[in-house]
């Protein structure tokens, strides 16, 4: 099962990460470990909450991306949160940097196999930061991406050297109904359920757009290359 932005996925991240404030936690986390005022690069950026909340600490950050349609909401985002010091990219991240010498920081999330990607990362940047889920990580994704241990893996065989850290914190979905609720979570298992099944993972809260909400505790592992 592989994953690609819809109208309907980009909507919901976006409401989930306004909802929650598991980017802002992480972005907190990321500038302890590389420092403030780096020049980030965000390859593979989709949604970038992560990118809109490094950007209060951050010198320059762009966020680089293959799908248009998911870049023109980000653009939207910025537009309207006021932020000058991120540029958006539509390309290939290999193309951009291929053109580059060298650059600050680069963050691969998720997605980015590292098995073929991560010595032309590693050529590229002083800092290279992977963020992958971990092994315990349990929810509704069946998606088989790698795991940050896998990254360890890789990583020792090559023998490169690395710091290794954890992230914890919830990033649940906001439904507006039963059947949204249904939608969205057999958009993203294999098992499918039902209405009345679904009823017993969410949670009723007070909010008159959104009276229900899917817990989703996600555990990240971040990974820190060079300096």
């Amino acid at each position: 099962m592989s994953f690609a932005w819809t109208e309907e996925k980009i909507k919901l991240y976006k409401r989930a990460s306004e909802f929650t404030l598991f980017n802002k936690g992480l972005a907190k986390k990321l500038i302890e470990i590389i420092g403030k005022e780096r020049t980030i690069y965000d390859i593979g950026c989709g949604l970038s909450y992560l990118a809109m909340s490094l950007s209060e600490y951050s010198k320059r950050i762009y966020c680089i991306d293959t799908s248009k349609e998911v870049l023109q909401k980000l653009n939207k985002i910025i537009l309207e949160k006021n932020i000058t010091n991120i540029k958006t990219i539509n390309t290939d991240y290999k193309k951009l940097l291929s053109k580059k010498k060298f650059v600050d920081c680069i963050i691969a999330s998720h997605f980015l196999d590292m098995h073929n990607n991560l010595e032309f990362l590693t050529s590229r940047c002083n800092t290279l930061v992977i963020i992958k889920n971990t092994g315990k990580r349990k929810g509704l994704y069946d998606f088989k991406k790698q795991k940050i241990e896998d990254v360890e893996i890789i990583l020792q065989d090559r023998k490169i050297d690395y710091k290794k850290f954890i992230y914890n914190g919830e990033f649940g979905q906001p439904l507006k109904s039963l059947k949204e609720a249904k939608e969205y979570y057999n958009s993203y298992s294999s098992i499918k359920i039902d209405e009345n099944n679904i009823k017993r993972k969410l949670i009723n809260i007070d909010n008159k757009k959104y009276p229900y909400y899917l817990p989703k505790y996600k555990n990240i592992g971040i990974v820190v290359i060079g300096r």
